[in-house]
């Protein structure tokens, strides 16, 4: 399946073209500032796609979705500021059935700077609950859990979408 990638001024003409067929349909009334204002407006176009972990991830995801165990999840949809100028994007948010939001991180391998950002960040939103996972080597579909940072104020635990049996090892905190 091939996946498509637009560049913003691609998609610019694009909604250009459309604006301008929908004035002329109007009868030509919109004027031409307020034309020019919407072409204008600060887009924020998406040009990244999911690796092949976060797919694997995403279906796992989508399957827990389908039989309950959590309400719905999104692929990269926040960016939380932990800094003047830092900022950190969780790969998934997952809604968890009593509204509790969950970010997951999925990584390949372990940079110092990316887990100290994944710490600093779950520091500053106590609201909500951080995981820090990546696929286990020479076991397909199976995940280990490298960071498990659960809100302190969530009284239940997480649903486990990622190994039902809880035989996962567990960094808490550190």
């Amino acid at each position: 399946m091939a996946t498509l990638k637009f560049r913003a001024k691609d998609l610019q003409k694009t909604a250009a073209a459309r604006i301008q067929k929908a004035v002329v349909a109007q009868g030509g009334t919109m004027p031409k500032s307020a034309l020019d204002s919407l072409l204008n407006e600060p887009r924020k176009i998406r040009e990244k796609d999911m690796n092949a972990t976060e797919r694997a991830f995403s279906e796992l995801a989508e399957n827990a979705r389908v039989e309950g165990t959590i309400l719905r999840w999104e692929f990269e949809p926040v960016s939380l500021k932990i800094g003047p100028n830092t900022r950190y994007n969780p790969d998934f948010l997952l809604v968890l059935p009593d509204r509790h939001w969950q970010f997951v991180e999925i990584k390949g391998h372990l940079r110092d700077d990316a887990a100290a950002k994944f710490k600093t960040c779950a520091d500053k939103y106590p609201e909500c609950s951080f995981l820090m996972i990546k696929k286990k080597k020479g076991c397909p579909g199976e995940w280990e859990v490298i960071y498990n940072l659960p809100s302190p104020y969530r009284k239940e635990k997480a649903p486990k979408i990622l190994d039902p049996s809880g035989k996962s090892k567990k960094k808490q905190g550190s």
